[in-house]
This record gives structure tokens, sequence and C-alpha cells, in this order.
């Protein structure tokens, strides 16, 4: 599922256009958010991150604001589901962290 699907108002193409629209009102300092991601799934996420070297122990997911944040919130679950797709462990901690761990055998992930 590409990210702009994935039901959160920030990530759809309509918010995007929107903030641009809006930016664009500044007729002295002209700027553009870009979005390259809103279109790659999670798991094309993580692959492209690990590619880039992405430190994703220093990005943060869960709407939550706890550390650590449960793996069944809706945004942590799209998250952890990317990263075994793409065949690696989260770096990040999670309530749940012996279940994930086992999944992470099952599914053969590597660390990053």
């Amino acid at each position: 599922m590409a990210d702009s699907l994935a039901g959160y108002w920030d990530g759809s193409f309509e918010f995007v256009e929107q903030i641009n629209n809006i930016t664009a009102l500044n007729r002295n300092h002209r700027i553009k958010v870009e979005a390259p991601l809103i279109t790659l799934s999670k798991k094309n996420i993580i692959l492209e991150g690990v590619r880039l070297g992405v430190k994703f122990e220093d990005t943060y997911t869960c709407y939550s604001g706890e550390y650590p944040c449960d793996a069944d919130s809706a945004s942590s679950s799209l998250r952890l589901r990317g990263f075994l797709e793409s065949g690696y462990r989260d770096p990040l901690k999670y309530k749940q962290q012996d279940k994930l761990n086992e999944l992470y055998r099952q599914y053969r992930c590597k660390e990053i």
C-alpha cells in the first residue's frame, strides 16, 4: 500500500497540494513541498532508506508519542509490516518486542 493510501490526512496528495497552494501565496520566498515517498509502499520506503543509509533508529512513526510504543497501533503496524516485507528488523523497540522478534525470525529479517 502506498503511503498516500494509508488513510492519514498528512500523507495524502491533497494535503501536499493544499500546503503548496498556501505557500504559493508568499511572493517573496517561494517554497514548494515535495513528497517523493508518497507513492511508495512501506516496503519500498524501507528498502530505499536502507540503500541511502537512513538511521531508522532516529525515526519515529507512532502518533501516540509513547516510547516504546504499541506495535498494534495503526501507524506502527504499517511501519512494522514494511520492515517485515523488506526483510529487515526495525531497530526501534516496541512493547511487544518478544512477539516481534519471533516474526523477524520467521521472516528471516536482517539487521540494518
